[in-house]
């Protein structure tokens, strides 16, 4: 019965760190908010236009899909920032690919549900 406790404090806890680390992502990243907005827009869209279920499943999947390559993007992005702070060029180019990253997962969202 202890240990199960100790389990539930431990998953509560990291379920806390994780909504910390979305609110830092939300809070420094305008192209995540930017984002979250434009999924707001579009699922009202769905709401208003009574999508089917299975192009609902679809507009989930590719939302989920681009506000993860966003978080992992943002997460890259810090990561850099303290492992070389000044300018670097080889830095740059792993910035750079993950916000190509994001914006591949972008074009195949917007491809997936039209």
């Amino acid at each position: 019965m202890k240990q199960q406790k100790v389990k539930l404090k431990s998953r509560i806890r990291s379920f806390k760190f994780a909504i910390q680390g979305l609110v830092v992502a939300f809070n420094g990243e305008l192209n995540l908010r930017f984002h979250c907005i434009a999924a707001l827009l579009v699922v009202s869209a769905a709401i208003y236009f009574d999508l089917p279920a299975i192009e609902w499943i679809a507009l989930c999947f590719a939302i989920a899909f681009v506000i993860t390559s966003e978080l992992i993007n943002t997460a890259l992005e810090y990561l850099c920032d303290v492992v070389s702070p000044e300018q670097n060029p080889k830095i740059k180019k792993v910035k750079d690919i993950a916000a190509g990253a994001v914006l591949v997962a972008t074009f195949i969202a917007q491809q997936s549900v039209c």
